[in-house]
């Protein structure tokens, strides 16, 4: 979100400013960097897990794998099902 924030802001101004295209370019590299070394942070800290031995994967794609399987098991509850959390997974 934060990131698609920061390359719509810049891509706006830089149009509204009549930029090149040499520089709109260098925007989105940086925007793009930006985004790497969030994704890398995250990564590093699912790597370390959560401090108590419990580890939920080796990347940023097991954590999402794991999530959605939480969420699967939720929103298919026969006990509680969840309607809101089964439209969240379509």
């Amino acid at each position: 979100g934060f990131v698609s924030m920061l390359a719509l802001r810049a891509y706006v101004m830089l149009l509204a400013a009549e930029a090149s295209s040499a520089l709109m370019t260098a925007a989105s590299t940086g925007t793009a960097a930006a985004l790497c070394l969030m994704i890398s942070i995250v990564n590093r800290g699912v790597e370390a897990g959560g401090g108590d031995g419990v580890g939920y994967g080796k990347t940023i794609l097991d954590l999402v794998q794991h999530y959605g399987m939480l969420l699967a098991r939720c929103a298919l509850d026969p006990d509680s099902p969840g309607p809101l959390e089964l439209s969240a997974i379509v």
